[in-house]
Parts: structure tokens; C-alpha cells; sequence
């Protein structure tokens, strides 16, 4: 039985959610979700041994207030006063498939960070497999619109979910080099206004990371659409900018050159990113495909783009800088 009383276990509660939980049937007591963030309160915490907590909505549970705790990074004094209490109860973390969240957990002086397994959506269907659905049909047409083909979905395991928080969306995972889900990004194939809803998980990654050969000329592209069809050796960055563990990788590489190859509009992140690679002493590419982007224009005329481009130099680098 757990050491803390039931008046003490609330209040630490509420300390590391940062409002007053709650109470429902029995003593359990809910909170919004630290994890998912859902605007309602989704996270329910039973004060009787042994101490269970699940989110309703993304799923996030376990058993101990110690771990819980933990994985919401709160302050030492907070942690310290259930630590010996999860250690009497002898409670360990049963961590959720679909949680997706970075712990920080500071060991003396030095900061290391713990990833947690990301998993897809219990929703999520193989584009590979025609399950003669019309939902299947409308989200295989759209695939195909947008130039992808039968071994683009097999080789990069394009999926689309009918239902869920997922709902009408192609999925594109990312895998790192040891074939680990890293990430993945969902695009609409209705126009509904909303074309991207990605992984709360952070972007700190590699995307396509084992695809990537960082003994040869990278390409890096905005998104996994424009990562496919630049067909090899591209990294899509989810965004306009470079992650850390990506920088660290082009750092300790042999690579050679850097292509980047994102829209027009992120030309000032460009700038920043060839400035990065010049510093390394590595030669890099700033492409620039007149307002379309890899998917739209094709692999040929992408590729013909980047072989007519030149190589920044410093001059060049500061005539783009001074918008010349």
C-alpha cells in the first residue's frame, strides 16, 4: 500500500499539473493530458495502489506516480517525495505503443535524452493492400496524382487511415537507420483547408534515415513528398529547417555536397543551412525551381535543376544574403 496519504497524492498532483485535478467515481481524479495536450480532461489518475494513469485519448499509461511523473519532467522536489513511495510499491513504467514522447533526465551535470518508441496509428492501412474499400480507391487515385508508384508505397510504407484523429490523410513514415519509426507526416487528400497534421513526436531527427548513404551528395527537401520523388539519397526536413541530429550527421560525414532544395519562400532558411554546410568546408547546392517544388515539377526536371545549378561560393552567398 502506498505510503503517501490520499490528500498528499492530490496535492503533488496538482503541483505537477499545474491545476486542480478533478474528482470522479471512486478516487479517481482527471487532468488534461501532458502528452497530447487534448483541450479536455483525458488523463485519469487512480490514488489507490497501484496508482494506474491512462489517457483516454492518445493513450499514455502506466503505473506509479514516480514514472508519470518523470516522463512529465517535473521539479526534483516533486519527484523526490513519490520516488520512495514507487520504490516501496514497487511499481515499473508500462509505456504506451502510441505515446511519442522525448524525456530529458538529467544524470549529474550531463543532460541525456531518452526516446521513447513511437509507433503508427492503430488506424493506419498499407496502401499496398487494396482492401476494395472506396476509401482505399480515393486515397490510391490520390497517391497516384501526386506521381507516386506502386514501389514508392512499398518501399517507403505509404499507408492512409479511413477513421480516426487521422481521418482522410495519406501517412508517410520515417524510419531511422536501425528501421525505427522516427516520425511520420499525414497529407490530406481532400481539400479541407488543412493539408498536414504530422507527429507530435520531436523533430529532432533524420527523416528517411535509412535511406540515407551520408558517403554521397544529399538532397535536402521540405517535405516527404518531395523526398520520394527526388528518389534518392533525399532527406525531407518537415519544415525549413535542419535538426540538430541532422547537423551532427553532415558534421561527422564524409558527404561531399548538400543540395538544398527547399520552396522558394524558404529562402532565408536556405541561406542559413548553406552557410552551415560551407562552414564544414563542404560544397553546397542553393536550388531554385521557380516557385514548384519536387513532387510538382518530377524527378527529371528536379535533377536537371540541380545538375545546372551552381556551386555557392562566399560571394554568392552574400549577394543571396543582400537579396541580389
Amino acid at each position: 500500500m502506498s505510503s503517501l496519504k490520499i490528500t498528499e497524492l492530490t496535492s503533488l498532483l496538482n503541483r505537477a499539473f499545474k491545476e486542480t485535478g478533478r474528482l470522479r467515481k471512486g478516487n479517481n481524479i482527471v487532468y488534461h493530458c501532458p502528452f497530447c495536450h487534448h483541450h479536455k480532461t483525458k488523463m485519469e489518475v487512480c490514488l489507490d495502489d497501484p496508482q494506474k494513469w491512462n489517457c483516454w485519448v492518445c493513450n499514455a499509461k502506466g503505473r506509479g506516480l514516480y514514472w508519470l511523473f518523470k516522463r512529465m519532467n517535473v521539479t526534483s522536489d516533486i519527484l523526490d517525495k513519490v520516488r520512495d513511495n514507487d520504490r516501496y510499491t514497487g511499481h515499473k513504467p508500462n509505456l504506451s505503443e502510441f505515446d511519442s514522447k522525448i524525456l530529458s533526465l538529467k544524470v549529474g551535470e550531463v543532460e541525456v535524452e531518452k526516446i521513447e518508441s513511437l509507433s503508427l496509428m492503430p488506424d493506419f492501412k498499407s496502401l499496398a493492400e487494396n482492401d476494395g474499400s472506396r476509401e482505399y480507391k480515393v486515397a490510391f487515385n490520390y497517391a497516384k496524382k501526386r506521381k507516386l508508384s506502386l514501389c514508392d508505397i512499398v518501399k517507403y510504407n505509404i499507408g492512409y487511415c479511413s477513421k480516426g484523429p487521422f481521418a482522410n490523410r495519406l501517412v508517410f513514415p520515417s524510419y531511422d537507420k536501425d528501421n525505427n519509426l522516427n516520425f511520420y507526416s499525414c497529407r490530406s487528400y481532400y481539400d479541407d483547408g488543412y493539408k498536414y497534421k504530422n507527429s507530435e513526436f520531436s523533430k529532432n531527427i533524420i527523416g528517411f534515415e535509412n535511406m540515407i548513404d551520408f558517403d554521397y551528395p544529399i538532397y535536402l527537401c521540405e517535405g516527404a513528398l518531395d523526398a520520394i520523388s527526388l528518389k534518392r539519397n533525399a532527406i525531407p526536413l518537415f519544415g525549413k529547417t535542419m535538426s540538430k541530429k541532422l547537423q551532427a550527421a553532415i558534421t561527422s560525414s564524409k558527404c561531399p555536397e548538400v543540395n538544398i532544395v527547399l520552396d522558394d519562400d524558404a529562402l532565408n532558411s536556405s541561406i542559413k543551412i548553406a552557410n552551415f554546410i560551407q562552414t564544414l568546408g563542404k560544397t553546397a547546392k542553393l536550388v531554385r525551381l521557380e516557385g514548384k517544388d519536387p513532387n510538382v515539377l518530377g524527378f527529371e526536371k528536379t535533377i536537371t535543376q540541380i545538375k545546372q545549378t551552381d556551386v555557392l561560393d562566399f560571394g554568392a552567398l552574400t549577394c543571396l544574403r543582400l537579396g541580389k
